[in-house]
């Protein structure tokens, strides 16, 4: 197992040798800035791009990589404000719009399949939904206007309202547990609290990446659930993929390493750097996993920049796949549903930039499991 920065581990040096670096290098920078010297600021810009670009590693296809090719798009027309998808046993598709007032729903094949909205005693004071969770028998929706989350049976009556706000991420497990993970607002976290599905908080745990600063931005994780009740946190800025028991027990805690993420980790670093000289330049981090998904005991990781990468990590933290795709533009992604139909894998990415949509992805026809799509 590989230590990662946090969870009362001595942070890596190599991560803090670079940070504290970082931070002396670029002061002269900043008070030269604050000069208003253009040539200066243009050149700190060739400097981050040449970090994300300059790197020809990131560009070529995956060694062992699986293709994808898109198989539909919908709907037709943008969505307007979705940002989170959610998925039942079914295979019906959930997609939150706080702008619509509804949770809209989609067939597996990406047709309309009716919505949940304020009907009667239906989904009863439903305002604003940003998130869904499905459980086996409840449905958890967060409502930023009313700030709250709300548990629903599946034909939508609300059976309880839970004061939790704003929620950087939620999950629920199969014995009905939910996971929240709240905005951390000190260097002892928590990273993930837990509640019954009456509402009554059973532990908070995890420590959040230990950084000379507190980011709430920083610590944002992205959870999922695994059929044995454990929880994953994916950290958004950080290589970083950890598992807790549901009493909150560190079980794994592995660094998912790719040409890829070591580039955008060493970019995120030199932000920090940036951030600890002045505390204006502490934004402009980028995502390393933009989401995360479980099937099974399968971990999915999502990554859109500068293509589309799902990493399948096992629960040694070993990656035993890369789906990856460069046909399609997508500059954000949001979330990722997995399927599997006929023993292959069917991918529903949620597409925030340029275009909000949710695109079905599947492996091409011509590809093998193990097919060497660059051999060397």
């Amino acid at each position: 197992m590989k230590k990662t920065l946090g969870e009362g581990r001595t942070p890596i040096k190599k991560m803090k040798s670079l940070i504290k670096t970082t931070a002396t290098i670029l002061l002269p920078v900043i008070i030269l800035a604050m000069t208003g010297s253009s040539q200066t600021a243009t050149t700190e810009v060739t400097v981050l791009n040449e970090l994300l670009f300059n790197d020809p590693r990131i560009f070529e296809p995956p060694m062992n990589g699986i293709a994808l090719q898109k198989k539909l798009a919908f709907p037709a027309e943008p969505l307007t404000a979705v940002a989170r998808l959610a998925g039942n046993a079914e295979g019906t598709i959930f997609a939150p719009d706080p702008s619509m007032k509804v949770v809209l729903k989609y067939t597996s094949a990406g047709e309309p399949a009716g919505r949940c909205e304020a009907a009667g005693q239906a989904w009863k004071h439903l305002s604003a939904p940003h998130q869904v969770a499905i459980g086996t028998y409840r449905v958890f929706i967060e409502d930023v206007v009313r700030q709250e989350l709300g548990v629903f049976s599946m034909e939508g009556k609300r059976l309880k309202t839970l004061g939790i706000i704003d929620p950087v991420d939620f999950s629920v497990n199969a014995g009905g547990l939910l996971f929240v993970a709240p905005p951390v607002k000190s260097k002892e976290g928590p990273l993930i609290e837990v509640y019954t599905p009456e509402g009554a908080k059973t532990a908070a745990f995890g420590e959040p990446i230990h950084v000379p600063f507190v980011d709430p931005e920083l610590d944002s994780i992205r959870l999922a659930t695994q059929s044995n009740g454990h929880i994953l946190a994916a950290f958004r800025y950080f290589p970083i993929l950890r598992t807790y028991s549901p009493k909150g027990e560190l079980l794994s805690d592995f660094r998912i390493e790719t040409p890829i993420t070591a580039v955008k980790e060493k970019f995120n670093l030199k932000r920090i750097g940036e951030g600890i000289a002045n505390v204006g330049r502490r934004f402009g981090y980028v995502p390393i996993f933009s989401a995360m998904a479980v099937l099974g005991e399968r971990i999915f990781l999502l990554s859109c920049f500068p293509r589309l990468d799902i990493l399948e990590v096992n629960n040694d933290g070993k990656i035993v796949a890369d789906y990856w795709n460069d046909d399609e533009e997508i500059t954000e992604a949001g979330d990722l549903l997995v399927r599997q139909v006929a023993g292959k894998f069917v991918f529903y990415v949620l597409r925030i930039s340029p275009r909000r949509d949710i695109i079905m992805f599947a492996t091409k026809e011509d590809n093998g499991r193990h097919e060497v799509l660059n051999a060397k």
